[in-house]
């Protein structure tokens, strides 16, 4: 028999010989098709290269915190990915023909952790992050003359507040509501812009394992942001300034020239209540008390207790003043009681048990005064 090969098959052979019998037409390594690798090839190499593909070629498809997180993880994962690369002997082997050189390049590419791709992460992740300085940029320079707005407004419906109360004429609230409605709406914006710092300190500590991402971050937007915060902080106290005046808006355009209504009288326990609160009334300048219902007599521990509750309208203390404005008053209830013990005729003297500033009761409202 002839062993003489032809010179097809002995160039095939010398070329399996160099690249040690793992060319395609010669055959690929076991480990190609069984064992760990196809399992890390599918669920880990091939499906976080994907992963980081996506983000670096489309990084506005992503929320600036996902690619933070994803950037700032690069180097460990990279890294856990050529470890276990080294398990094997040639893993390219495993991706024959031209096509399989192909991916290989683009899955071997994807796990460098070189000075190269850290930077292209960088420039992906800068590209997201312009648009979102941006947009805080565009709320600080919104929210300053809305609140430049709603301050003149502000103005407007004190001065009418003022004129009221000297004319002793109730107000029309309209203007009231509306400006709340635009103070809602500024304190909203202005409380998403307010969280910058925290942001951005959020979005470092997410990327904190990329040198060159906070590097980048830090020289191009670095002094914008440091600019931001202090302009938030200096809209941020006209906006609570505005909170301040829209309290004293709120209280006084629907107290304005209403006198305090009368509650459902008792004249004895009018009288009473006259007697016993004589002190109260003049602490608070009051108006003379208003009794809510008619007394009430319960039973405990071998005592009666009759009592009755009732409010009246005086000045507010010093410190639920509004400084500079007009004094104001406010609701005070108080409830009275007296006992005597179970089966007995006579009654202890009446005694105040409770007094208190109170909160808006409903149909009752104090009126505005100097």
């Amino acid at each position: 028999m002839d062993t003489k090969l032809d010179p097809m098959t002995r160039a095939l052979l010398a070329g399996c010989m160099i690249t040690g019998l793992l060319a395609s037409s010669c055959g690929t390594p076991k480990y190609c098709e069984q064992g760990a690798f196809p399992r890390f090839l599918e669920e880990d190499w091939r499906t976080y290269c994907e992963s980081y593909l996506d983000r670096v070629e489309g990084p506005g498809n992503y929320e600036i915190d996902e690619l933070a997180r994803f950037f700032g993880q690069h180097s460990a994962k990279s890294k856990a990915i050529r470890d276990e690369l080294l398990r094997y002997e040639e893993p390219k082997a495993c991706f024959p023909g031209a096509r399989g050189e192909l991916e290989y390049r683009r899955l071997d590419a994807c796990a460098k952790d070189d000075d190269g791709q850290r930077q292209e992460i960088a420039n992906a992740f800068m590209a997201r992050l312009a648009p979102w300085i941006e947009d805080q940029k565009l709320r600080q320079n919104s929210l300053a003359p809305a609140i430049g707005d709603a301050e003149r407004e502000a103005t407007r419906i004190e001065k009418k507040i003022t004129e009221a109360h000297e004319f002793h004429a109730e107000m029309d609230p309209s203007d009231f509501l509306k400006f709340t409605d635009a103070l809602n709406a500024i304190e909203g914006e202005y409380r998403r812009g307010a969280t910058l710092a925290e942001d951005w300190s959020r979005i470092k500590d997410l990327a904190s394992k990329s040198e060159t991402i906070l590097t980048a971050m830090e020289n191009t937007y670095g002094a914008d942001v440091a600019e931001l915060n202090g302009q938030f902080k200096e809209l941020g106290m006209r906006v609570a300034e505005l909170k301040e005046r829209q309290l004293y808006m709120e209280y006084a355009v629907y107290s304005v020239g209403k006198p305090c209504p009368d509650g459902a009288r008792a004249s004895s326990e009018l009288r009473t209540a006259q007697k016993v609160l004589k002190g109260k009334i003049a602490e608070v300048a009051g108006t003379k008390p208003r009794v809510l219902a008619p007394g009430q007599v319960e039973e405990r521990e071998g005592f009666e207790y009759e009592s009755f509750e009732g409010f009246l309208c005086g000045v507010r203390p010093a410190d639920a003043q509004f400084e500079g404005r007009p004094r104001q008053c406010g609701l005070y209830t108080y409830k009275l009681e007296r006992q005597r013990p179970s089966g007995e005729r006579r009654w202890g003297d009446w005694a105040l048990s409770s007094f208190e500033q109170s909160g808006p009761r409903e149909g009752v409202e104090c009126h505005l005064m100097k």
